[in-house]
C-alpha cells in the first residue's frame, strides 16, 4: 500500500530492487522506452485458449497495493502457473494449475526460447471481467521496460488495452493515452512500469486472455539483444519518454 507520495515510493522500491539485482542497473539505459512491441513470433495456441476458459476462476485482491486500495474484490479471472513449485507470496488469490507444464510444455518452451529469461518463476493468464482503471503495478520500479505481456487471445473488434506516460510530479492526463497497437507478426510487448500507467476498457460480449510474465530471472545480454532487434523493427510503434529519470525518482 502506498503510504508516502509516489515519487518517494518509487525511489524506495527502485533502491531495494537495485540492491537485490545490481546487474540490472545497466538496463536503465533503456528507460526512455516506455513501450516497445517485441520482435518475437506470435504465440498462439487454440487448445490453451479452450483449456483456459474451462479452468479459469475469479482472482481476489488479498492486500492493498499501489494499483488499488481495495481488497476482497475481483476484476479478473485467472490461471496461475509456478513452473518450479516455489512458494510465493502474492497479493492476489491464486488458481494454481500445475498441469499446464505437461499439457502445454510447447508454450513454456516458446517462452524460454523467445523471451530473455534465465528462469520463469510464474506464468499468469488473466482475463478482465470489468473495466480496469489506469494504474502502475506493484512490481518493478527499476527504470527499464520490464513488464512483459502477451495478448494470447482477443475477440474485441478494437484494442481495449492502453498505456500512457505518467510523471508523478504532474497530474495524470488520460488524453495522452494510446491503445497498444495490434501487429500482424507479434502479440508480445513490454513497457516501463516506472514511467507509465496502463488500463483497459471492457465489454462482456468479447473475451480476451493476457499472459503476464512479471516474475523471472533476466538474462541481461539476451534482453539487450532483444531490445535492439525490437526497436529496430518496431520503431514506428515504440514510444519514448524524453524526460530524465529525476522526474520519477529522487536522485
Amino acid at each position: 500500500m502506498l503510504t508516502m507520495n509516489e515519487k518517494d515510493f518509487f525511489t524506495q522500491k527502485r533502491k531495494e530492487q537495485l540492491n537485490r539485482w545490481p546487474e540490472l542497473s545497466v538496463l536503465e539505459q533503456w528507460g526512455k522506452y516506455f513501450f516497445v512491441p517485441l520482435n518475437i513470433p506470435k504465440i498462439e495456441n487454440p487448445q490453451l485458449v479452450d483449456w483456459y476458459f474451462k479452468n479459469c476462476k475469479p482472482t481476489y485482491k488479498l492486500e492493498k497495493d499501489i494499483a488499488n486500495p481495495f481488497t476482497n474484490v475481483s476484476a479478473f479471472d485467472s490461471i496461475d502457473v509456478i513452473p518450479h513449485n516455489e512458494e510465493q507470496h502474492d497479493i492476489w488469490s491464486l488458481n494454481l494449475k500445475p498441469e499446464f507444464m505437461i499439457e502445454f510444455k510447447d508454450v513454456y518452451d516458446q517462452l524460454l526460447e523467445y523471451f530473455p529469461f534465465k528462469k520463469i518463476n510464474r506464468i499468469r493468464l488473466w482475463s478482465s471481467t470489468s473495466a480496469i482503471s489506469y494504474h502502475r503495478d506493484h512490481t518493478r520500479f527499476i527504470d527499464f521496460p520490464g513488464a512483459f505481456r502477451i495478448m494470447l487471445y482477443d475477440e474485441n473488434p478494437q484494442q481495449t488495452l492502453g498505456i500512457v506516460q505518467s510523471d508523478p510530479e504532474e497530474s495524470f492526463n488520460f488524453k495522452k493515452r494510446f491503445l497498444i497497437p495490434r501487429l500482424p507478426d507479434t502479440n508480445s510487448y513490454v513497457w516501463n512500469n516506472l514511467r507509465s500507467k496502463h488500463g483497459s476498457t471492457y465489454s462482456k460480449e468479447f473475451k480476451k486472455i493476457l499472459i503476464i510474465l512479471d516474475r523471472y530471472e533476466l538474462d541481461v545480454p539476451r534482453y539487450e539483444e532483444l531490445m535492439k532487434r525490437s526497436i529496430d523493427k518496431y520503431q514506428d510503434y515504440s514510444f519514448i519518454d524524453h524526460k530524465e529519470i529525476k522526474h520519477y525518482i529522487n536522485l
